[in-house]
């Protein structure tokens, strides 16, 4: 396990009042753990573009969740983002981050070609950590 995601483990033992989360080394499992390779499109800063979440993901663990905090060892450690939800014509439910996560995204100045590793704390998943695993330039 990287140090700083043991260092990240031990720092939101205390999230909330009332409350520990356990987090676990990067699972790529689509559920509680998942990747995503920036395109050229969504590495442009020219547009506000939201981070959708995996379908069972949202369906299976963060279901009415309005907001996620991100723990990271990059820049905007600590942001809260707001979790909406959207019904497709056809009924199917997409969730994605908005508020916050644009501001992550800018500041990291993502590359096309980075990796995104997310992994969520145990239920109730009040913490998602964020890695950017730069790309070789």
């Amino acid at each position: 396990m990287n140090n700083w995601r043991m260092n990240l483990i031990a720092s939101v033992d205390n999230v909330s009042d009332d409350d520990t989360y356990t987090l676990y080394d990067f699972e790529n499992d689509r559920v509680f753990g998942w990747e995503l390779i920036v395109s050229e499109a969504y590495a442009s800063n020219t547009t506000n573009q939201v981070l959708h979440i995996p379908p069972r993901t949202a369906k299976c663990v963060l279901r009415d969740k309005k907001s996620i905090l991100i723990k990271t060892q990059h820049n905007l450690d600590g942001t809260k983002c707001t979790i909406k939800a959207y019904t497709r014509k056809i009924g199917k439910k997409e969730m994605y981050l908005t508020e916050g996560w644009y501001e992550f995204k800018k500041a990291n100045r993502l590359r096309e070609g980075d990796k995104l590793e997310f992994q969520l704390s145990n239920h109730p998943p009040e913490v998602v950590i964020v890695d950017i695993v730069r790309r070789n330039s």
